[in-house]
């Protein structure tokens, strides 16, 4: 096999680190839809955590189309560190009364670190996705973003702070 261009590992690294943060972040989004499924704000956060995960799909469709070989440590790095962040917001014998607000502030850090993703391919043209289909990822991204700006703006006001 041919060595890869300096463009093609680069775009591997990108695509790997943003990938590690996607492992994270479906699983920080599910988390936070089944902590809230009992509430009114469960079927969006399910919506949410549904739509969050199909562009953790997209991504790994995108890796192999653009020939990339997915790095699973970093993707299990990722998932590690979501699991450990569960002990920072929830403590050592269960969630804190302000675990829902932190969790959702972190999820709109991955919201808005996915939404530069799918710009920068944009621009760049290096991935294997057509224009269109990052327009639409993009446009997903900033609903998701507005989306869960509101759950947050509901949850802090409602929290014990």
């Amino acid at each position: 096999m041919p060595a890869a261009t300096d463009g093609h590992r680069l775009l591997g690294t990108y695509l790997n680190d943003h990938r590690a943060g996607a492992a994270a972040g479906a699983s920080l989004a599910k988390r936070i839809a089944d902590a809230a499924s009992a509430t009114t704000r469960g079927p969006e956060l399910a919506a949410l955590a549904r739509q969050i995960d199909d562009d953790r799909e997209f991504l790994d469709r995108l890796i192999v189309e653009s020939g990339v070989r997915r790095n699973r440590l970093k993707t299990a790095t990722g998932w590690v560190g979501e699991r450990v962040g569960r002990i920072k917001t929830n403590g050592l014998l269960g969630r804190s009364p302000l675990s829902a607000v932190l969790e959702l502030e972190a999820l709109l850090s991955g919201v808005e670190a996915k939404r530069s993703l799918w710009a920068t391919l944009r621009e760049s043209g290096a991935a294997a996705a057509s224009a269109d289909e990052l327009a639409d990822r993009l446009a997903s991204a900033e609903s998701q973003r507005q989306r869960l700006e509101e759950q947050h703006r509901q949850t802090a006001a409602a929290s014990p702070l």
